[in-house]
């Protein structure tokens, strides 16, 4: 429940938020509503904070209509003190380095810079805005760091590959002097500790290191895979020793990583915020042993990371909610610095919020877990605090970490897929202490299970159906027979997932959880249709004269060609985790990627009705590296009805696909009672041999999308689709009031107020329904991310 009391304080109206159970060791000093500012910010983006030579504090907030400072010093009575007004763009990003504030934007405005020298006895403050240097200029970024040195690092810029640009400001704070450029990846965040940057890549999903001790001359050291392969944001230890790293994805976590050796980064723990709710993590930073992080929808969390290895939630506040799970809405930034102790906070929707957190340590408990018959440990055994909603696993060595926020009596569960469940009653968990509690486990007893495939909305059983039940430890496959059915004997309880296929069926993939008192046959109902996440066979052949790199089916293994991504390190973002990959050995990528012929992924005969357009989609991945000539090779994906063959795809050197989500239609051209779809990868030998690597996942075949109304098509236009990084422009000659976006079961997912050239954030790779209410109309629009 939201509850507000409304009172006035000079010019500024506040709301005070009061929640039963979304807050915890913080206290909410203040709210500055966005009604309150001086001008319209639209939404607010990410905060900064900054202190005076007199020790007064200023929130420093990034809005949609510009940047806006307060002074925070009296949270009592915060006031406005500047805004720069800057084009309209939902992101903003700022630091300070001495009495200067520098802002990056991804509209057209360049870096903003900020003269903060007047205050606080004068709000005359004097900007000044760069856009590189003459020749070479660039006028939007998503983000900046600048390090103790006077080194401002740029990233994301519509320079090049959207990398790091490294600008010099110690001559002139005002006029930065360019001295260095990283172009290996685009660049989505970063920080510098000492003489080392850290990058963030969402695309391809990691985070390296370099060495600037020479900005001129930036040295890869190391790189990393963030759990979620999606990494947003990092953020390193007092020491340099340890770094945390943000996914901003669904479930997304913060992990920690020693990095004391960079040639062995270890990752030591990963931390979910309200787990299996959809929550995503954004920004994280570190304060005395603390992580103080915006989710959104979720608020402002701080973790206590003093034991290294045991990620403990100690604290957090829901600054939006009337918002939860998934979705972009709620906090984006948090700033934990400031002298007084207190937090600052931006709020999307609701405002600027300033905040006392009580840190506290966290009340830890570590032990070991066993088998009891033979005291060997158990890998994977869930250790949950029942009244404080924690849960952590051993690891290999049957050890774990975990703790909660407050000391006081504590149940304790054990329990693992094989192995009987277990509680230890009244167990004392003490903050800043460590509890030793060690346990042992007996062993379940296998059952025998039953799999049943039918066909959806009929009584007709399905024959052949590939059937796996798999869990991290055990696996079975098998084949319905003529009665659909499928056995599986001496199955382990616990949780598993399931996939079923059969061709001319739309791929089954869920989860189940077997137990000794499970009521079989499971029934599994498969949809008619043509879909094939690769997490069964389906009889797709494969064919070709290359040696190596033939396509194969299975986990993605990652491989490196310098400090790009060869082969990817996962599957597409579909239900499952295999794909079909040139080549999934690992290691050197020359050893097997595709090698001076081609290799052809062919599907089994597909027959659809001609009367309807008809559309195939898919995700790719695709990249061409220089060997011994220039890149030169190509993925074509044709159809075939073997008298007619058509290409309707292709992927060239110059393209670099990480997993990109795409459609074609399937011309009538050719007999759709029976064809087939081919993929072919080559490396073409007339040229010399180069790296050439492909991956192909999430394969279907729907109907054509209803195009645009007649009458509005010309009015409304909503682009890129598709989308390559997830988000989407809506314009157009008519006015835009709302939409609402849609899976393609018609699930609502977001739902938001709209205006004329504003973009929407899709929330994660997928095809979706987009809805729009425009001036007398609604006009529903099928998006691909």
């Amino acid at each position: 429940m939201k509850k507000t009391a409304l009172f006035l304080l000079l010019t500024f109206t506040f709301f005070i938020h009061f929640s039963l159970s979304a807050q915890k060791n913080i206290q909410l000093l203040n709210h500055i509503d966005k009604a309150s500012f001086s001008t319209q910010p639209g939404d607010l983006n990410d905060i900064w904070g900054w202190v005076d030579s007199l020790g007064n504090e200023y929130a420093i907030v990034g809005a949609q209509t510009g940047t806006f400072i307060f002074n925070v010093t009296d949270p009592v009575n915060p006031f406005e003190v500047f805004h720069e007004p800057g084009m309209n763009s939902i992101w903003r990003d700022i630091k300070t380095y001495g009495n200067y504030a520098y802002v990056t934007t991804e509209a057209q405005n360049g870096l903003l810079i900020i003269d903060l020298n007047p205050l606080p006895s004068s709000t005359a403050l004097t900007t000044y805005y760069y856009n590189g240097p003459s020749g070479y200029q660039w006028s939007s970024a998503h983000n900046l760091y600048i390090d103790e040195r006077g080194y401002v690092y740029i990233f994301g810029a519509n320079r090049g590959v959207k990398g790091c640009i490294i600008l010099d400001i110690n001559q002139d704070p005002t006029q930065p002097i360019e001295v260095g450029v990283i172009g290996n990846w685009r660049t989505h965040d970063g920080m510098v500790k000492g003489d080392t940057l850290i990058q963030a890549h969402v695309n391809p999903g990691i985070f390296s290191f370099w060495d600037v001790s020479d900005p001129s001359n930036p040295i890869q050291l190391a790189q990393q895979t963030s759990p979620g392969a999606f990494c947003h944001n990092v953020w390193t230890s007092d020491d340099g020793n340890r770094i945390w790293t943000t996914d901003e994805i669904s479930n997304g976590y913060i992990a920690e990583y020693n990095i004391s050796d960079l040639t062995n980064i270890t990752i030591k723990d990963q931390i979910q915020a309200d787990p299996g709710q959809d929550v995503i993590p954004h920004n994280t930073h570190y304060i005395n042993d603390y992580l103080v992080t915006s989710y959104y929808t979720y608020g402002v969390v701080i973790h206590d990371v003093s034991n290294e290895g045991n990620i403990i939630e100690i604290a957090n506040y829901d600054t939006s909610p009337t918002y939860t799970g998934d979705g972009f809405f709620g906090c984006w930034g948090v700033y934990p610095w400031l002298p007084s102790g207190n937090i600052i906070a931006s709020d999307i929707e609701e405002g600027l919020y300033i905040l006392g957190p009580n840190y506290v340590r966290g009340a830890y408990l570590e032990g070991n877990v066993t088998d009891i018959a033979n005291s060997s440990p158990i890998n994977g055994a869930d250790v949950e605090i029942i009244s404080a909603n924690v849960i952590n696993s051993t690891n290999i060595l049957g050890n774990y970490q975990s703790g909660c926020s407050d000391s006081g009596i504590y149940d304790i569960v054990f329990s693992h897929p094989f192995y009987q469940t277990d509680t230890v009653f009244g167990i004392s968990l003490i903050n800043d202490s460590i509890t030793i509690l060690n346990h042992q486990l007996f062993s379940l007893n296998p059952v025998n299970v039953v799999f049943e495939t039918n066909e959806l909305l009929s009584s007709n059983v399905i024959v052949g159906s590939e059937v796996i039940l798999e869990n991290n430890g055990n696996t079975y496959i098998g084949n319905t027979d003529s009665n659909g059915l499928v056995s599986f004997n001496n199955v382990l309880p616990g949780n598993y997932n399931l996939f079923a296929g059969s061709w001319g069926y739309r791929e089954y993939c869920n989860t189940v959880t077997i137990q000794s008192n499970l009521v079989t046959p499971i029934i599994i109902e498969m949809e008619l249709g043509y879909q094939d996440m690769f997490n069964t066979d389906q009889g797709w052949t494969i064919s070709g004269t290359a040696p190596n790199g033939v396509w194969e089916r299975g986990l993605p293994v990652a491989t490196f060609v310098a400090s790009d991504t060869a082969n990817p390190a996962r599957d597409s973002y579909d239900c499952g985790s295999k794909a079909f990959i040139t080549g999934i050995s690992g290691g050197d990528p020359s050893i097997d990627d595709v090698d001076l012929q081609y290799t052809l992924l062919t599907s089994p005969i597909i027959s659809l009705n001609s009367s309807s357009d008809n559309r195939l989609y898919f995700s790719l991945w695709w990249k061409n590296f220089t060997g011994n000539v220039l890149p030169n090779d190509s993925l074509v994906i044709s159809v075939n009805d073997g008298l007619n063959k058509e290409s309707i795809f292709y992927a060239f050197p110059e393209d670099n696909f990480n997993w990109i989500d795409t459609s074609v239609l399937i011309p009538n051209t050719i007999d759709l009672s029976s064809f087939q779809i081919e993929i072919q990868a080559s490396d073409w030998l007339i040229f010399g041999d180069n790296i050439v690597e492909a991956g192909f996942d999430n394969f279907s075949i729907n109907k054509e999308p209803v195009g645009l109304n007649d009458n509005y098509a010309h009015k409304l236009l909503v682009y890129p689709n598709p989308s390559n990084d997830g988000y989407i422009s809506v314009d157009g000659s008519v006015k835009v009031n709302s939409y609402k976006l849609y899976d393609l079961y018609g699930r609502l997912i977001q739902k938001s107020k709209i205006n004329n050239k504003d973009q929407i954030k899709l929330p994660y790779k997928g095809y979706f329904l987009l809805e729009i209410n425009a001036e007398n109309f609604v006009e529903t629009i099928r998006l691909v991310y």
